[in-house]
Parts: C-alpha cells; sequence; structure tokens
C-alpha cells in the first residue's frame, strides 16, 4: 500500500524538496547505500542532502560536457580528407589499422589478417570497399587532431591518423 510520501502532489503545490524527488528521486533510491556508506546519513532516505546530490548531477553533466567541448571535431571535404588520408594509417593501435595508398589502394590489418580493399573520396566523403570484409561503405570524415571519426552509423567508427607501422 502506498505511503503518504509516496504520493505525488500536483506541481503548483510542491516544494523544492517535492520537486527534487520527482527530478532526482530514483537517483537518491539508486545510489542512496552508496551515500550513506560513505559516511552521509539521513532520518529520511529520500531526503538525503538534496544539495549535495543536485551538485553531483551538475558536475557530472560539466565534465561531460567539457569532454565534447575540448575535442572540437571538425567535418573534413573530400579535398581535405584526401590530403589527410593518402599515406597513412588509420588505426584503434591495437586491434585493426587501415593503410590508404595514393592509387586507391586499401591495405587492411586486422588482428593478424591482412586484406586489401579499394577506398575513394565522393561527395565529400570517405568511401571503403572492404572486399570480403566488414565495415565498408561511405563516411563522412570528423577529425580533432590526431583522432578520427567516421560517421555514418551510431556509434561511428573510431581510430587514429598516423605513419603507418611496419608489418
Amino acid at each position: 500500500m502506498p505511503q503518504e510520501r509516496d504520493k505525488i502532489e500536483p506541481i503548483e503545490n510542491e516544494s523544492k524538496i517535492g520537486l527534487f524527488e520527482r527530478c532526482f528521486g530514483s537517483i537518491v533510491k539508486t545510489y542512496g547505500t552508496i551515500f550513506q556508506t560513505a559516511g552521509f546519513r539521513a532520518a529520511e532516505p529520500l531526503r538525503v542532502r538534496p544539495g549535495l546530490i543536485a551538485l553531483l548531477v551538475l558536475c557530472s553533466f560539466t565534465v561531460a560536457s567539457g569532454v565534447s567541448a575540448e575535442e572540437n571535431f571538425k567535418r573534413l571535404t573530400g579535398q581535405q580528407i584526401r590530403a589527410k588520408f593518402v599515406g597513412m594509417e588509420l588505426t584503434d593501435e591495437s586491434h585493426w589499422g587501415d593503410v590508404f595508398e595514393r592509387d586507391g589502394t586499401l591495405r587492411l590489418y586486422s588482428m593478424g589478417h591482412k586484406s586489401v580493399g579499394k577506398w575513394r573520396i565522393q561527395k565529400d566523403q570517405l568511401c571503403l570497399d572492404r572486399g570480403n570484409e566488414p565495415g565498408g561503405g561511405c563516411f563522412d570524415v570528423w577529425i580533432s587532431g590526431k583522432k578520427v571519426e567516421l560517421r555514418n552509423q551510431f556509434p561511428p567508427l573510431e581510430g587514429v591518423l598516423k605513419k603507418p607501422t611496419d608489418r
């Protein structure tokens, strides 16, 4: 049976604490035990220092937005893609690497397996023909420093652009 505190009152009669509970109640319920274990005590579990919870939520949004703003990706045009990619390797620096030759040859390396495909620029997109390997298609190219994102799917394919390694 619902308790008195579980009833939701109309918004016009809602206090600041009630509004906080409506917005962040699930966070408080989920993480209340963690806060209590860390030394925060409260007489009522749902009223665990609302200011502290709001501050933590605000900080998490600030950190997340700071990361995306710091990277500052820019979309490349076809001419910029060609200038950046010819003679370079796009890689995750661990599992795979694609080397872009000047003649349109794409040398593919993945987990010790080598294969060959083709690449081209079409309407400001990088198009990859990977033969029998997955991951082909045309992509918008976004870059920030050496970090590259190939976008035509979610999540985008992420890697770094660098001089090819000897294999």
